[in-house]
């Protein structure tokens, strides 16, 4: 007994069914999670006879989104101030929540369960052991801190750049989020592909049932040299990360950043080398519709980046941050697109030769 196919029309219809359910999901999951948001506070601060001239500065920061959340907080200049730093930060209801001293700072907290609304940051400066132990007293940071402070108040003036960052704790919703996204591209990869087949002309040029992809066996050997470049691409960028992080040498990139990367340079060199030799169109494939997708593919990482860009998501402590992997993906079907224009250009010039 023949088992009945779907037809064309029967399967885009699901696909965009389970990409709309997709879709849904991973909007509620990522308004949920909340997103990371930063405050940048700066100040000069002078210091005459051993005493500090600057006052205490305040700031008022809105966190939008509540929810478990940790506090980075940041203030590293080149030079070694000659003076002490002290931060406070209270929630919207008064409660201090966060406090820490130092003449360089670089500090995560512990995950805190934060409310929405208005928190007081406050900065206050401290050139003397009685101005620590004073501080360290109101805010409960312990005699020790007081006790092993040393007065080395040095005069002059230091710009100072402090960083604040609020960032999101609910790890498993933000992997979630990720993973429904993956879902969700691959889902609107295959629809694209349905789309693009000529299935009525493959099956009447190959016979009932032939309607699915089909490539030549010369196009099978070139795709097949093509995945082998691109493991091989793969290997040795993984290789190279491995001896740089060997090394110690700093990369301006988080991991899974790093990770992403290596896939979009394998990815590069299959897809250029299988375009190139005529092995990446299938013989029923639709060749505009794929470059109308790809097109649009573009786009929407496009937007999408500038939209992690907006939020802050893109770079994180000088590095580049899984907001970053919108303008990675943009970058990499836009060189697809120019890829596919110039061959078939090519392409039409030597037919007419």
């Amino acid at each position: 007994m023949m088992k009945k196919r779907l037809s064309k029309t029967q399967k885009v219809a699901i696909d965009i069914l389970l990409i709309a359910v997709m879709v849904i999901l991973f909007v509620a999951v990522l308004g949920r999670t909340g997103s990371d948001q930063t405050t940048k506070m700066s100040q000069i601060v002078a210091i005459e006879n051993g005493k500090v001239v600057s006052q205490p500065i305040t700031n008022s920061f809105e966190l939008k989104t509540g929810g478990k959340q940790v506090i980075a907080v940041k203030w590293w200049p080149e030079e070694n101030p000659g003076f002490v730093t002290g931060l406070v930060i209270k929630d919207p209801e008064g409660n201090r929540i966060l406090a820490c001293t130092g003449d360089k700072v670089d500090m995560v907290s512990h995950i805190m369960k934060l409310q929405k609304g208005t928190y007081e940051i406050m900065l206050t400066f401290l050139a003397s052991k009685e101005e620590m132990v004073a501080f360290s007293e109101t805010y409960n940071l312990g005699e020790i801190i007081g006790e092993e402070f040393t007065d080395y108040a040095e005069d002059g003036e230091w710009r100072m750049e402090y960083t604040i960052e609020f960032r999101n704790a609910t790890g498993n919703k933000t992997g979630l989020s990720l993973l429904l996204g993956v879902v969700t591209g691959l889902l609107l990869v295959r629809l694209f592909l349905v789309i693009s087949k000529k299935e009525d002309e493959s099956e009447a040029k190959y016979g009932e049932g032939q309607g699915s992809v089909r490539y030549d066996e010369r196009q099978e050997l070139v795709r097949g040299r093509a995945y082998t470049y691109g493991f091989y691409t793969f290997g040795i960028y993984n290789g190279i990360m491995f001896i740089l992080s060997m090394g110690d040498i700093p990369i301006p990139a988080e991991q899974g950043v790093l990770f992403f990367v290596g896939i979009v340079i394998a990815g590069a060199v299959m897809i250029t080398y299988s375009i190139w030799k005529d092995g990446y169109f299938a013989l029923n494939e639709n060749r505009k519709t794929l470059l109308i997708i790809f097109c649009i593919v573009t786009i929407i990482n496009f937007v999408g980046g500038m939209n992690g860009l907006h939020m802050g998501t893109v770079m994180r402590d000088g590095r580049l941050a899984l907001g970053s992997m919108n303008f990675l993906c943009c970058g990499l079907f836009l060189y697809i697109f120019i890829l596919l224009v110039v061959k078939s250009l090519m392409d039409k010039r030597e037919d007419k030769a």
